[in-house]
């Protein structure tokens, strides 16, 4: 089993300005998904330690049984608990691929039918436990039960040609199809009754979207077959309404590939291919439907001529960029920037695996308890006494099992979910000491830590 949480970091702190705090000592994984590993037509996924940036032995991991060929990865998603990638595979047999994470293994069963021809994409759905694929060369939309891959229902036409990109509303309400071959755009319920007009583009040809955390905007970015240049278009998520100006938005990018929404909705960021090389182009445009501006850019990317996606890590502090370069095979490097700066970080790229990268996602966060707070109390027994650290804080938000209390950096408690409030006794009076809460849950997965300093 891989251990999820590395070992707890040491945070050199100057006591002299610290109170209550939240620390980032724990690492967490960047999933990032091959079309195929090694020259086989199987994908494959490979998995780094976003703060070591060093891969867990093994990586890449096929996304099939060891020996079944004639899968290529095309797209992933995670489950809310991080225990399980679902990988659509291209070509037949057309399937779904089911890993555990713990193992990089694939589950029994795996791989599962998606109910059609050429899996391309595929979404989960954050309230409903429904996962989505579009079949693009059945023309179709196939929704499975997210814990037993069963499919619910026969698939649905997908209302237009060759689906190839799905994503559901983070309301859990609406799920968006992009129709390749027939250039439009259809929407779904959860169960997937079509609902809405479908969005039929004129001199665009949609290639990518993505939707705000707040769910209340949609961005199709695509190719302006007028201007020859790369564009976003910014929709109503609810209505479908169009709320930029279709011939405004953005132009700079030859070929588009890739977008994605900053968590705080503000900005988003987009990948393109330059026609003549040497490198790709990324840009950040304001998120405001009515300007969509360059806020800065193009800057030049350094992983190879092919573009192919693009992911801020949660914090939102991190863009990771997909591309492969013309070697046969190609090489496939995730580099990775600065967010606000668009800057190359130490470490960049990291060698992903061959041809790819088409998918980069992140494992959950685990919340962590908030609102710790320390102080020294005296328990006064008469002809005895003793002094003991007293910490209290509120519950971490989700799911969790329980949390760790650490000690100036060594575990020295663990307690059940339901215990917000810790009582260290015997210590020194006066003496200070610091001290860390952390939530984990059943899978082993443990949070940042908040801290605190008592005297």
């Amino acid at each position: 089993m891989f251990q999820r949480c590395m070992k707890r970091c040491i945070c050199v702190i100057a006591f002299s300005f610290f109170l209550s705090v939240s620390s980032s000592c724990f690492a967490d994984f960047i999933y990032i998904l091959n079309n195929n590993n090694n020259g086989v037509t199987s994908g494959s996924v490979a998995v780094f330690n976003e703060t070591t940036l060093l891969p867990l032995t093994g990586s890449p991991f096929t996304t099939v049984i060891p020996g079944l060929s004639g899968q290529a990865g095309q797209q992933m998603v995670i489950n809310a608990s991080g225990t399980r990638l679902y990988v659509a595979n291209a070509s037949i047999p057309n399937t779904i691929s089911v890993l555990d994470t713990d193992t990089m293994l694939p589950i029994a069963g795996s791989p599962f039918s998606s109910g059609g021809m050429d899996a391309g994409g595929i979404a989960i759905n954050p309230v409903a436990p429904y996962i989505y694929v579009t079949n693009y060369l059945s023309d179709t939309v196939s929704r499975l039960d997210e814990a037993s891959l069963a499919l619910l229902g026969a698939p649905v036409a997908s209302g237009g040609l060759n689906p190839n990109r799905i994503l559901v509303n983070p309301n859990g309400s609406i799920v968006y199809v992009i129709n390749s071959n027939s250039v439009n755009l259809t929407a779904f319920d959860a169960t997937l009754n079509p609902i809405l007009a479908p969005i039929v583009f004129v001199n665009f040809v949609p290639y990518s979207m993505a939707i705000n955390p707040a769910g209340t905007i949609l961005y199709i970015y695509g190719l302006n077959s007028m201007s020859s240049t790369s564009q976003v278009l910014a929709y109503d998520a609810i209505t479908l309404a169009l709320l930029s100006n279709p011939l405004a938005g953005f132009d700079g990018l030859d070929v588009p590939a890739a977008i994605t929404v900053s968590a705080d909705g503000a900005r988003l960021y987009v990948l393109g291919r330059r026609l003549v090389p040497p490198s790709n182009d990324m840009q950040i445009l304001n998120a405001d439907p009515l300007s969509l501006a360059v806020l800065l850019g193009p800057v030049a990317t350094g992983g190879g001529p092919n573009a192919l996606a693009i992911a801020l890590n949660p914090e939102n502090t991190r863009l990771y960029v997909g591309e492969s370069d013309s070697s046969i095979p190609p090489i496939s490097r995730v580099s990775f920037y600065d967010s606000a700066t668009l800057t190359p970080i130490p470490g960049s790229p990291l060698t992903s695996g061959i041809a790819g990268p088409v998918s980069i996602l992140f494992g959950p966060r685990l919340a962590a308890p908030t609102n710790l707070q320390g102080s020294q109390k005296k328990n006064d027994f008469g002809l005895v006494y003793e002094y003991f650290n007293l910490l209290t804080w509120d519950a971490a938000a989700g799911v969790v099992s329980g949390y760790y209390i650490y000690r100036d950096g060594a575990k020295i408690a663990t307690l059940d979910a339901a215990s917000h409030e810790y009582r260290d006794h015997n210590r020194e009076k006066g003496v200070a000491t610091f001290y860390s809460v952390s939530s984990f849950n059943a899978n082993g997965n443990e949070s940042n830590s908040v801290d605190v300093l008592v005297n």
